[in-house]
């Protein structure tokens, strides 16, 4: 939702911008109950005044509006546009420096830090970010993109650094459509936390084909092996990169491949790399979630996986792995082009 809020003494109309919004179109200039029916302007009593200026007003006490991220901005002209906002979740895919008077960063302090922040971000890295299941009850997909994933008997769990998860029996999968189609060796990332229960030869946490176990080959899958590998397969042959996991145990795993080498990342640390390629050239390949063969897949947990289509640099993978363990104490980070990174809300203090 978009309002906009006058000096005292403005005769003009409505504003252009004002309205409602859903994934990055605007659907109405009018209102929804009293919210957004007109902009306003302040009142001559607004230093005295108990109802300054508003934008939601109800008299139903026994119902509520939940209202996230919300955002006040002067329009000096260093304002972001509607579409800067439209085009990134938490305002992240634009370069918009806070302003005071329209010259100077705005100081923010956070846990007794002074800093300096052009961008502030709770859900990690978001460049580049095409997909996202946080697999918190439900096994939607969280960018705009909305290509939400299709149960097929996994089951809502808890206990993920995360907070959140699935647990998956071996036979279960999310199946995500054939909604990720990318040129040959056209760089790309996965991103997950996984928790084995046991080890199987085939522990899958994404996988690219026509069908579970199809006789078409795979484009890729990713996952681990016998639980003493990080695997990719590019359609051919299986990368390997030896590690020995535990059971019972939560790993946030890490591919991302550049475009001709796939590097391997568990808990924020590289492993190793090897040379990688694929071919996409087949239509109607679906990813999943799992989905390597019923009855021969992960027996365990997931949460939280990601797909980017392009590569994360090594800062940003630790950056991700930070602020989705929920474990962790450290409540900001900040990277080296200035990013803040929170683990939930944050207060402004200036």
């Amino acid at each position: 939702m978009v309002g906009h809020c006058f000096y005292e003494n403005y005769s003009g109309g409505r504003h252009p911008d004002s309205g409602w919004y859903e994934n990055g179109t605007k659907i109405s200039d009018k209102s929804y109950g009293n919210v957004g029916s007109q902009d306003v302007k302040w009142a001559p009593a607004t230093t005295s005044s108990m109802h300054r200026a508003y934008h939601y007003y109800t008299t139903n006490i026994d119902s509520g509006i939940d209202f996230a991220y919300p955002r006040v901005d002067i329009l000096d002209g260093n304002e972001p546009s509607i579409q800067d906002l439209l085009d990134g979740f938490d305002s992240r895919n634009f370069e918009y420096y806070k302003m005071t008077n329209g010259t100077n960063p705005l100081n923010l302090t956070l846990s007794e830090k002074e800093l300096v922040s052009s961008e502030f971000s709770e859900i990690g890295p978001s460049k580049g970010l095409i997909a996202w299941y946080p697999l918190n009850s439900d096994t939607e997909d969280y960018t705009e993109n909305r290509n939400n994933g299709i149960n097929n008997g996994a089951t809502p769990t808890s206990g993920a650094p995360t907070g959140g998860g699935y647990d998956f029996n071996g036979s279960s999968w999310i199946d995500l459509g054939d909604s990720f189609y990318m040129a040959d060796n056209h760089p790309f990332a996965v991103t997950g936390w996984m928790n084995h229960r046991s080890f199987s030869v085939r522990d899958m946490m994404l996988c690219r084909n026509n069908a579970i176990r199809n006789t078409i080959p795979y484009t890729w899958l990713l996952g681990t092996i016998s639980g003493s590998s990080m695997s990719a397969y590019d359609g051919v042959a299986w990368q390997n990169i030896s590690y020995n996991f535990a059971l019972d145990t939560w790993y946030h795993l890490v591919f991302s491949f550049d475009g001709t080498v796939m590097h391997y990342y568990i808990n924020g640390e590289k492993i190793g790399e090897s040379t990688y390629s694929f071919t996409d050239s087949v239509t109607g390949r679906n990813t999943q979630i799992g989905g390597y063969n019923v009855g021969s897949d992960l027996d365990g947990r997931k949460s939280d996986i990601r797909i980017y289509n392009r590569a994360l640099s090594a800062e940003e993978i630790s950056i991700l792995y930070k602020v989705t363990d929920k474990r962790s104490k450290q409540k900001m980070l900040q990277s080296s082009d200035g990013t803040v990174y929170v683990k939930g809300q944050f207060k402004e203090n200036y």
